[in-house]
């Protein structure tokens, strides 16, 4: 996305950030996000709690680890330089509040915060979600029994995507393994 706000001179390209979700350790700091530099195989610690910007799509994607086939929720978020994939767990205690916090967000198209902390360990994360005018979004009531599937089939329709189902997801992850064959 190249406009009139990006700076002039030596910048970053403006290539989407994948942010994930987790323990990241730098020197003596706990951060609870992370990017990763595959060069390199190691995180990168970010240091900064929250990120500005406007939620533009939510996909799952399935990942195979360790011979075990698993499903990430990724929150697309578009700032006027780059756009960022914040990605976690399609099931883990950030996606799931996450999802119930989107769902009492009435206009999708405004700016929001999200920030992120640890629990009461580091092995988890939770968010939080703030309006344009820096009012909390309560989430809706925690239910761990309740299908995200739906919920967030509803948030792809509510940004204008077409909703994805579990099929789509996998057929979609052999044509991208057959195609780097």
């Amino acid at each position: 996305m190249i406009n009139e706000e990006n700076p002039w001179g030596f910048g970053d390209p403006p290539t989407t950030v994948f942010i994930f979700i987790g323990e990241s350790e730098d020197g003596d700091a706990k951060t609870p996000w992370y990017k990763f530099d595959y060069d390199n195989d190691r995180k990168i610690s970010i240091e900064e709690t929250a990120l500005y910007g406007r939620l533009v799509q939510v996909k799952i994607r399935k990942k195979v680890f360790k011979g075990k086939e698993g499903f990430k929720a990724v929150f697309y978020f578009e700032t006027p330089l780059r756009k960022y994939a914040v990605q976690s767990g399609v099931d883990s205690t950030f996606t799931r509040k996450l999802l119930f916090t989107l769902e009492q967000v009435q206009n999708l198209d405004q700016r929001l915060c999200l920030g992120v902390q640890f629990g009461n360990d580091t092995k988890v994360v939770f968010p939080t979600l703030w309006d344009s005018t820096g009012q909390w979004i309560k989430s809706s009531e925690w239910d761990e029994k309740r299908q995200l599937l739906p919920l967030i089939q509803q948030l792809q329709k509510r940004l204008g995507q077409e909703a994805q189902t579990i099929e789509q997801v996998r057929k979609e992850f052999e044509e991208q393994n057959n195609r780097g064959r």
